[in-house]
């Protein structure tokens, strides 16, 4: 293979002319009650978390929000919000230090937080989830709440039941999707309705917030379906990794050697991975021109990448290309097809080996 040449621009995606510029106005036609914006995101994503920004501050700014839904256990929302009135930034690396390796942890995420902060310093989070980390940044809260004497609250109950869902959920051999889908509904509609109208945006991964949609493992109705049962047109929802994907452009181009041929690469940008996997620092994400005929001629090797894993979305009988970059200074690359193969109703690819 050539020597991969491509300056690394800043992954920025241009959303002029994307629906998703400006906060969809208030329907007057719904329900006597608070509207609920559901934004379905690829976690700790750049490009995603600069939308999800953007638009809330329009929300804040504009429309005079103040509540944002996050898919953060109740415990962990209630010390950002205690880290939103604090004068530094011990809070929030504390629940960092246990982030760690995990899809919030990463630093598109902590640059999204404080940006919050800074901005929008009187949003108040609500964590709807169940009780991940229940055994540390859970078992640490309850801890500080019983120290400050408030056992008899609802603060107390909330944390000891965000908890107890975490224990069920993590507690049998193989995590209860059905159960957590189900929480975090109870756990939503808990939090929205205490608002007595007020209208929220929230933020989840974007196989809890379709309208229509089953959750991720095909047994249950996802968050955003139930929510909608319940709620009606006052539930309006946007996955914002699909309308990135589809406004995706390549920003460079190089080429490679795929059985002396030489083949034409489109630079789609790079994932910070470092957080998931320590010796790796980052990977490239490419898409080669005409080289389905020639890869599909090689054997796969089992390992089968989703569409979530890719800034572009896929198309059937199509060739692509990522680059590792390790800590070490090596470099790792792998050739993929996608010949209409899905997981969870979505396109994937399969690795090939050039043997």
């Amino acid at each position: 293979m050539k020597r991969i040449i491509a300056a690394i621009l800043f992954l920025s995606i241009v959303f002029s002319g994307c629906s998703s510029n400006n906060a969809p106005e208030e329907n007057p036609n719904k329900q006597n009650t608070g509207t609920i914006y559901l934004y379905g995101e690829k976690h700790n994503d750049e490009k995603i978390m600069e939308l999800e920004l953007k638009l809330w501050q329009q929300y804040y700014n504009k429309q005079g929000m103040r509540h944002l839904f996050v898919e953060y256990s109740y415990y962990t929302a209630q010390l950002l919000n205690q880290w939103m009135q604090a004068e530094d930034d011990e809070i929030l690396e504390d629940v960092f230090r246990v982030w760690n390796g995990t899809s919030a942890g990463g630093e598109a995420n902590r640059n999204f937080l404080k940006a919050i902060k800074e901005t929008c310093p009187e949003t108040v989070f609500h964590g709807t989830d169940i009780g991940h980390q229940y055994n540390s940044i859970g078992a640490k809260y309850l801890y500080e709440l019983k120290e400050k004497g408030l056992e008899d609250t609802e603060e107390y109950r909330l944390t000891q039941e965000a908890m107890e869902q975490g224990h069920s959920y993590y507690g049998s051999d193989e995590p209860n999707h059905v159960y957590r889908e189900n929480a975090m509904v109870e756990n939503f509609i808990r939090e929205f309705e205490s608002l007595n109208g007020e209208s929220v945006m929230g933020i989840y991964g974007s196989a809890h917030t379709a309208l229509d949609s089953l959750n991720f493992t095909g047994e249950v109705d996802c968050m955003g379906k139930q929510l909608f049962a319940k709620y009606g047109d006052n539930v309006i929802s946007e996955n914002l990794y699909e309308t990135i994907l589809k406004s995706a452009e390549p920003i460079g181009e190089s080429s490679v050697i795929i059985k002396e041929k030489e083949i034409k690469a489109y630079y789609y940008g790079s994932e910070d991975i470092s957080a998931y996997f320590p010796e790796y620092e980052k990977r490239e994400f490419w898409l080669l021109e005409d080289a389905y005929d020639i890869l599909s001629e090689y054997a796969l090797n089992g390992n089968m990448l989703p569409q979530g894993d890719w800034p572009m979305l896929l198309k059937k009988d199509t060739s692509y290309m990522i680059v590792y970059f390790l800590k070490d200074g090596t470099q790792k690359t792998e050739y993929h097809i996608c010949d209409g193969t899905e997981f969870n109703k979505e396109l994937c690819t399969y690795e090939v080996t050039l043997q």
